[in-house]
């Protein structure tokens, strides 16, 4: 199922192993459109429009902690621990999005919540 606006918060058990987990959809060729590039070096970087966010830094992160990506009509928004990192400006042609995850060793991504948002 796809949906025009969407909620996907995950946790993730390690900071060792590369994932890349967020929204995507059919048209993107199961590549993530908007959501996580979590390295296996302790750090993440955000993706927008399919591709590494360059204005958004590096950023550590532990394997205790918790990732949000939401989009509603305009924008996407980008947490971690609850805490808004970065809102950007939808694009226009990617309209319905799924949730996708890469994992790329063996790892967990644990207490996945991914939600559709009815909008009036």
């Amino acid at each position: 199922e796809y949906y025009n606006n969407a909620v996907l918060t995950f946790f993730v058990t390690s900071n060792t192993t590369k994932k890349q987990i967020g929204l995507g959809n059919q048209n993107t060729s199961g590549y993530v459109i908007y959501g996580f590039n979590l390295s296996k070096f302790g750090t993440f970087t955000l993706f927008y429009n399919q591709v590494v966010n360059p204005s958004f830094p590096a950023t550590p992160y532990s394997a205790i902690d918790q990732f949000t990506v939401a989009l509603d009509d305009s924008w996407v928004f980008y947490y971690q621990n609850g805490i808004l990192l970065d809102k950007q400006p939808r694009v226009s042609y990617f309209t319905s999005v799924q949730f996708f995850a890469f994992i790329y060793s063996a790892d967990i991504i644990q207490n996945i919540t991914w939600f559709n948002i009815r909008m009036k």
